[in-house]
């Protein structure tokens, strides 16, 4: 999260009429406390961790800069709401899951300049958003346990009965 504190500070200014709001009660939530406060970053606030679907309702964009999570629970359920997820691109799995441009948005590798970009785009543009919003849960919609169960059950089927050859 220190990389989206780096680029709210070139953000916040920009967007007067934005918050940030990040959630959680990890390892680094006193490193992130004090760089709001060193950093004097306006309008910022560290949440629990508690989550529900309503939270979502309350929220634009979803922003996870992770270094690590190419493809997180949370992101699906962003999209799921609605929200235009702006992530960093790990792997070339994310294109698939994220549809970048069309659902949410993938930014190069640790580019903040990109990041910031992106997230300026989308908290500016209005329609941007609810155009990609809507075409996020239709895209959420193809992983739904209806569409998926069916192939996972082929797929058990088909090991079952190629084990039983052997």
């Amino acid at each position: 999260m220190d990389i989206l504190l780096r680029v709210w500070s070139k953000l916040a200014l920009l967007l007067p009429d934005w918050q940030l709001h990040l959630r959680g009660d990890g390892p680094d939530k006193a490193k992130l406390e004090q760089m709001i406060l060193r950093e004097k970053l306006p309008r910022v606030s560290i949440l629990p961790p508690i989550w529900d679907e309503s939270l979502y309702a309350q929220a634009a964009v979803f922003a996870l800069p992770s270094r690590t999570e190419a493809q997180g629970l949370s992101q699906m359920e962003a999209q799921q709401a609605g929200l235009v997820p702006v992530l960093f691109r790990l792997n070339e799995m994310m294109e698939e899951m994220l549809q970048n441009g069309q659902s949410g948005v993938l930014v190069p590798c640790f580019d903040e300049e990109a990041y910031a970009d992106a997230l300026l785009r989308l908290c500016r543009d209005e329609a941007l958003r609810c155009d990609m919003s809507q075409r996020a849960q239709a895209h959420m919609k193809n992983y739904t346990i209806e569409r998926i169960l069916p192939s996972w059950l082929r797929l058990f089927d088909d090991l079952s009965s190629d084990f039983s050859q052997l």
